[in-house]
């Protein structure tokens, strides 16, 4: 990287590297292909762990049973069931090496200088995923037909987390990671495969698959000896909360009431639902009777006692479904994704899009209120307040959105030569395909932003890049 500042021009870069080494076994027992036992072992190392945590040992056990080969099974409308269970107690996997300390470049006063960057924690451990699993396979129909059931429960112990510490403590970013949680996911996995259509010249498959899952923050050990129920500001994130009960990273801010008509001042609900607006001009907040109170009620504030959940960042559910047609030697092929009951926390939408400067704002700018009695959503505008207007650098459930989408992932059209006209290459090439391929063709979503999939790990879209609309020609050839 290369920047250039005035006449100073500096270069900059990082290098780093991480490893796993696992060793693994298994033993698979059947019994008279009706009665199906499964173990497995596994040791696994992690760099970036310290030495005296690194190494964790992760068990597994599976059964299956096939009751259509049972003597007593009468029902001929199925081809084959099968009834599975498992538990496993498994690693996850980490980045970076959060054991150690590091350095980097400080000014000591106006001379260059090295200092503590990140505090590490040696005494870090493994996070575990213990997962249990139990469901069915089922073909029916004249094996046309494939349905897939599974309900599953993980729970995560021991989950690394950036535990805030005292700024008089002196910790750089204010923060250590510790393991200091446990977290639970639960839900439900669906999957059918069906052969719509299967004749010589046309073949007609739809699939499609869907899964809901609820994740909650079961515990947090107790940080300085206090039992903790919350974490604000985890990973330094302003916008999000760790809770017990909740879902891990949820977003954490004020309820927006809206705009009072008479002034065109925001206004916010406090913990006990009381109205306040904050003034455009001078970011005071003052209590309000209605919104379209023109009046300056008593003066007030608005704290981190008045926030509240304001969504889950995590989808509930999510899943695709795909439609393939071969017709003589053409083949189609259409998938279609979902994804929804996740909230998003819009700040290129309240930082960029509704700034305060003229500076190339979206169009929900021009909603913006301007007379006494109009109805609007959005405040009026006050040259460069956008701290105060948009409430810039907080979560607001004016800016929380839902991240529901249904995307048309995938086309393919492609043609395969057929063995008749092969038979003139038969001592060069098997197979050729022609074929021509468009990924993330259209979103439907109410999402503002660019792209409802386009946030970080916080459930956050700060400029983030959306993905890219791609069209790809292409020969595969077989030799």
């Amino acid at each position: 990287m290369i920047s250039s500042t005035a006449s100073t021009q500096s270069v900059a870069g990082n290098y780093s590297k991480s490893a796993t080494e696992s060793i693994f076994g298994r033993l698979n027992y059947d019994f008279n292909n009706k009665y199906f036992i499964q173990g497995t072992i596994r040791r696994d190392g992690l760099s970036s762990l310290g030495l005296d945590n690194r190494y964790g040992n992760f068990p597994g056990v599976s059964i299956g049973w096939r009751p259509t080969q049972e003597k007593f099974w009468k029902l001929k409308f199925f081809n084959d069931i099968k009834i599975k269970g498992s538990y496993a107690v498994v690693g996850n996997p980490l980045g970076g090496f959060g054991y150690l300390s590091t350095y980097g470049s400080a000014p000591y006063g106006n001379i260059g200088g090295i200092s503590v960057s990140n505090v590490g924690n040696p005494a870090l451990k493994w996070e575990r995923s213990k997962k249990i699993d139990i469901g069915f396979e089922a073909t029916f129909f004249k094996n046309r037909a494939t349905l897939t059931f599974d309900y599953f429960k993980n729970d995560i112990d021991q989950i690394i987390l950036a535990v805030p510490t005292p700024q008089s403590a002196g910790v750089p970013g204010n923060s250590i990671l510790k393991n200091i949680g446990t977290a639970e996911n639960r839900g439900v996995e669906l999957s059918f495969n069906l052969d719509v259509v299967k004749k010589k010249d046309f073949n007609w498959n739809f699939n499609v698959n869907y899964t809901h899952i609820r994740n909650k923050v079961t515990s947090l050990y107790p940080i300085g000896n206090t039992p903790a129920r919350e974490i604000t500001n985890p990973g330094s994130s302003p916008y999000n909360i760790i809770r017990l009960g909740e879902s891990i990273y949820s977003l954490y801010g004020y309820r927006y009431a809206g705009v009072n008509a008479a002034n065109g001042n925001p206004c916010y609900y406090k913990a006990d639902g009381s109205l306040v607006q904050r003034n455009a001009a001078t970011g005071a907040y003052n209590y309000l009777l209605t919104m379209n109170d023109p009046n300056v009620g008593v003066a007030t504030t608005l704290t981190n006692a008045d926030k509240a959940v304001l969504g889950n960042v995590n989808p509930t559910f999510f899943g695709a479904f795909t439609n393939s047609f071969q017709y003589k030697d053409f083949g189609l092929e259409v998938m279609f994704r979902y994804s929804g009951g996740n909230k998003i926390m819009n700040v290129t939408r309240q930082e960029v899009l509704l700034n305060q400067k003229f500076a190339n704002n979206g169009t929900e700018i021009l909603d913006r209120w301007t007379k006494p009695g109009q109805i609007t959503m959005t405040p009026r505008l006050y040259y460069a307040n956008d701290a105060i207007v948009n409430q810039n650098g907080e979560a607001t459930s004016r800016f929380v959105e839902d991240g529901d989408f249904l995307r048309l992932q995938n086309i393919v059209l492609d043609y395969r030569f057929n063995k008749e006209t092969l038979s003139h290459f038969k001592d060069y090439i098997k197979s050729i395909r022609l074929f021509v391929q468009m990924q993330n063709v259209f979103v439907w979503s109410k999402y503002k932003g660019a792209d409802p999939e386009a946030y970080s790990n916080f459930g956050v879209d700060a400029t983030v890049t959306p993905a890219l609309r791609t069209t790809s020609f292409g020969v595969s050839v077989g030799f």
